[in-house]
């Protein structure tokens, strides 16, 4: 199982949780949304002392953390000016001129 849920994935979890124990679930996409439900979901679940519902909890405030914090493994690469195709000619040659393209000569009309 991966360590590292989504914030989608706990949100799923609360919410059957809930279906389950207490009969009504929870607005997955709101909570996803609106830091106002989510907060009042996540109050809600703090009550539940020593359950899943606490640990779900927790994991949903640190996955919400992590996803408000800037990507600091981002390093802007020699490519990324580019389409994204990548460099059309070798890096060492990319501050030179093209050099001129010869023109083949018109096919002959027979």
């Amino acid at each position: 199982m991966n360590a590292q849920l989504s914030r989608l994935q706990i949100a799923a979890r609360i919410h059957f949780f809930l279906k389950r124990e207490v009969g009504t679930g929870i607005d997955v996409e709101t909570m996803l949304k609106r830091a106002s439900y989510a907060g009042e979901v996540l109050a809600m679940c703090d009550t539940a002392k020593g359950t899943e519902l606490e640990r779900l909890a927790h994991q949903f405030r640190l996955a919400t953390a992590a996803a408000e914090r800037p990507a600091s493994s981002r390093v802007a690469q020699p490519w990324s000016d580019t389409s994204g195709f990548g460099l059309s000619r070798p890096l060492e040659l990319h501050d030179q001129p093209p050099s001129p393209r010869r023109r083949s000569s018109p096919p002959s009309a027979t």
